[in-house]
């Protein structure tokens, strides 16, 4: 008699220790006259005590009821299935309490803090919202430099987050529209929207800030307002096109004001120049540039106006003057006003240095030449001084004697812009000098310390200023010399009057 597995319902041989269909171990079959004799020694254990269920059981039989049938072990399929639907009960239940705590109010609040201090404008973005509305990636990222610019109005407090929301209006939480992962209430930070005005009277302004056109909220004649923009900090560029080339500022802005707005300055007008021309010098052309660009600026006029122009002093007046001694730059200006005065004086420390440098030359060849009576080394002074000077050797050598030092040149020019006169050559310039020596002014003279006095008249003459004329020093009254030293070399004199008298006997 065939058994059946009780795992596949396939028919077992008897004998059989597993089901040849799928495998499963199946209990011994017992012979008739093993089940014979069990079943009697079973029946003799249980005679004495028969259980009340067994008599129930009898009874509901003798009622027409079916005695309760032997429970089957699960499969290992059955097993395989309620242990997965364990796993995914315990994971829901884990998932929902994770999704609860992370999309929580304080844990937004958290989650946004830390994301200001590190700067991650990929939290950032994803946490914060603006009328409801996601904002730019030009916002976000001015989002993130807001904690580095230290604002008052932004204070971090990593221990408090909390206090970020509470101690200002920049940021509030709000429940979101939409469902986190679909089942979760959702908070976000929603921004409080600023609005800033570029003051400026010109059209044509524009202003960008992080590089994006933000709507313009309000325009006057003297404002431009740009807004809704999210609190942050900004590198706003206003540009406009003139004469001068596209003109640009670059500034930055923080937006985080509780009152919602800010404003910037972009220093553009047009600019009026006073010239002023402050010297009676000669000079033969005076040219005016901004930055490079040429300027046209009438010195006859009182005013001119130029512009529009950045007026915030990043831009100079650079003034250039063509003179009969070469090219001058003035000191630039910066044009930080609306209205600039120029004045114009090209008699100035570089003039004067080189006159000096000149002068102090001449005074050094002219000692020399006395003391040696010759002018052949003469290189600052004219054909008509050396001549002049020769003419006294010959004829007036008694009186042109000196053996010493020059120690010390004086020279003023205090009078030197009234007192120049012209000719072929170009102007000529009176300047009063004064030559402190320690020498002797006569043949068998002690050395003594003393001053020459005299005029010089100076020309510009193949790059360096040369004597045209040598007067005495009656005809000036100056009294203040600036000061500059000599070689101090010694000269001894050669053209004495017995040098004379031998080369007259011979």
């Amino acid at each position: 008699m065939s058994d059946f597995c009780k795992e596949c319902g396939h028919p077992i041989s008897e004998g059989a220790m597993f089901c040849k269909n799928c495998g499963a171990k199946v209990n011994k079959i017992l012979s008739e006259s093993e089940s014979q004799k069990e079943q009697a020694a079973t029946n003799n254990q249980t005679e004495a005590q028969i259980p009340a269920s067994q008599n129930k059981s009898e009874n509901s039989t003798q009622h027409g009821q079916e005695p309760p049938k032997e429970r089957k072990p699960l499969s290992k399929k059955q097993k395989l299935i309620f242990s997965i639907v364990g796993v995914l009960a315990i994971a829901g239940i884990g998932f929902y309490i994770w999704g609860n705590s992370y999309y929580a109010e304080e844990k937004v609040v958290e989650r946004f803090v830390e994301a200001l201090v590190e700067q991650d404008e990929e939290e950032l973005h994803s946490l914060v919202r603006m009328n409801g509305n996601e904002i730019s990636e030009e916002e976000t990222k001015a989002l993130a430099q807001l904690v580095g610019e230290n604002h008052r109005n932004v204070n971090i407090n990593e221990n408090r987050p909390e206090r970020v929301i509470s101690d200002g209006t920049l940021f509030s939480v709000e429940e979101a529209d939409e469902k986190g992962m679909l089942i979760f209430t959702q908070y976000i930070i929603e921004l409080e929207p600023q609005y800033v005005s570029i003051s400026s009277d010109l059209e044509g302004v524009q202003t960008t800030f992080n590089g994006k056109e933000f709507d313009i909220s309000e325009q006057t004649s003297y404002s431009i307002e740009y807004g809704p923009i999210a609190p942050g900090a900004y590198e706003a560029i206003s540009t406009i096109s003139t004469d001068f080339g596209d003109l640009e500022k670059d500034q930055t802005v923080v937006l985080a004001d509780y009152y919602n707005s800010s404003s910037l300055e972009f220093d553009v007008s047009e600019v009026t120049i006073y010239p002023n021309l402050e010297t009676n010098l000669p000079y033969d052309e005076i040219t005016f540039t901004i930055d490079g660009q040429p300027v046209e600026i009438d010195l006859t006029e009182y005013s001119v106006d130029i512009g529009p122009i950045l007026t915030d002093g990043s831009l100079t007046l650079e003034t250039n003057v063509e003179t009969p001694w070469g090219a001058m730059e003035m000191d630039p200006i910066a044009i930080d006003d609306r209205y600039v005065d120029v004045n114009i004086d090209f008699f100035n420390d570089t003039i004067k240095e080189d006159m000096a440098d000149s002068i102090v030359q001449f005074s050094e060849e002219y000692i020399a030449a006395i003391a040696n009576h010759d002018t052949s080394n003469m290189e600052y002074a004219s054909d008509y001084v050396k001549d002049e000077m020769e003419f006294d050797f010959e004829y007036s050598s008694d009186e042109l004697y000196f053996e010493g030092s020059l120690d010390e040149i004086g020279i003023s020019f205090a009078d030197l812009e009234e007192t120049y006169t012209f000719s072929d050559d170009g102007p000529n310039f009176e300047v009063p000098v004064e030559l402190y020596v320690t020498g002797a002014l006569e043949e068998g003279a002690d050395q003594e310390e003393g001053a020459l006095p005299f005029l010089l008249e100076i020309r510009y003459q193949d790059d360096k200023w040369i004597a045209e004329g040598l007067y005495d020093s009656s005809y000036t009254t100056a009294t203040e010399f600036e000061i500059y030293d000599g070689a101090g070399e010694v000269y001894e004199a050669s053209g004495s009057s017995s040098d004379d008298d031998e080369e007259d006997d011979e």
